[in-house]
């Protein structure tokens, strides 16, 4: 495995906890609204503000990743947060994913995403959250 992070799923108000969390932490941060993704025509002016996906990176071992909640879920204080594997090979993703979703739930399957990553999401069976991701690396040009 490359790496473990966590993830916090926010209602609404992504940017501005993020930008908190920067004058707390420094590092740089960066933003992906909805309206960056391929599912922006379908969505209504508000929802398009929206953080599809935020990273703030302090140093390698300091990320803390977090995105606005789509609507599709209640998020509570609590089970907002997710631990984030970021796997070092599709075969290491595969196996961790179906070991850590046994007797779980899983939330989104494993798909390609339109980032050139592969990611899925699941609870398992004692209700801590997971996503789980794979991007392979691109030689330099």
């Amino acid at each position: 495995m490359k790496a473990l992070k966590q993830y916090i799923i926010l209602n609404g108000n992504c940017k501005e906890v993020m930008n908190f969390y920067q004058t707390c932490f420094g590092g740089e941060l960066n933003f992906t609204t909805f309206s960056q993704s391929p599912i922006a025509n379908q969505l209504s002016n508000s929802e398009k503000n929206l953080i599809l996906h935020s990273t703030l990176k302090i140093n390698d071992n300091f990320v803390i990743m977090a995105s606005d909640n789509d609507g599709q879920n209640i998020i509570n204080q609590g089970n907002n947060i997710s631990l984030f594997v970021e796997c070092s090979s599709e075969d290491e993703l595969y196996k961790i994913f179906s070991k850590l979703s046994f007797e779980g739930m899983v939330v989104m399957p494993l798909m390609d995403q339109f980032w050139d990553s592969k990611l899925g999401m699941l609870t398992d069976k004692f209700g801590i959250n997971w996503m789980l991701s794979y991007e392979e690396e691109k030689p330099l040009n």
